[in-house]
């Protein structure tokens, strides 16, 4: 009797947990990614120009906000770094592109990333973005690896034993497809 319960309860939890992966959000394809880049293009710009306007900004997401110097949250709004009307503006661009947890920019990175689709947790996971090479000036420097080699490099990818990866594939001179995973 206890075996026949137990494996019901183990039959159950396979089903719940197969319809919980099969309902899940999935990976965008790279065409549904460019069609989004070439028909959104400008609301995609304007999310860039915001971050380099605010280049005290480290992260701009829908729930929290960093800085370069003060990643802490919740903080007071005072010491946000940006006003409410401006997180505002970036919350809807976010959801008009569909970024699921907008932007970021490395420490002294002229590189911003919009990320358009998010797995995992902190010990392990992964991002899609559409990743902006910026102008190198001052002490803001490329960060990421398409714009270290984009003078040459239309699409590259690398997979190491760390567990490190990520691909990459150019939409335009300053503009790439970009994942990464750990």
């Amino acid at each position: 009797m206890a075996v026949g319960l137990t494996g019901c309860l183990a039959a159950l939890c396979l089903i719940f947990l197969s319809l919980w992966w099969l309902s899940g959000p999935r990976k965008p394809r790279n065409s549904d990614l460019e069609r989004r880049f070439t028909e959104q293009r400008s609301d995609f710009e304007e999310l860039v120009a915001m971050m380099e306007a605010d280049k005290q900004m480290t992260r701009v997401a829908n729930n929290f906000l960093w800085k370069l110097d003060n990643a802490a949250w919740p903080r007071p709004e005072s010491e946000w770094g940006i006003t409410r009307a401006r997180s505002n503006n970036y919350k809807d661009l976010f959801r008009k592109v569909g970024s699921e947890d907008g932007t970021v920019r490395q420490e002294k990175s002229s590189d911003v990333e919009i990320i358009i689709h998010s797995w995992g947790m902190v010990t392990s996971g992964g991002s899609i973005s559409f990743l902006h090479c910026g102008q190198p000036a001052g002490s803001f420097q490329h960060t990421v690896v398409p714009c270290f080699e984009k003078a040459t490099v239309n699409e590259g990818s690398k997979d190491n034993t760390s567990g490190e990866a990520y691909r990459f594939k150019r939409l335009d001179r300053d503009w790439f497809i970009y994942e990464e995973s750990d």
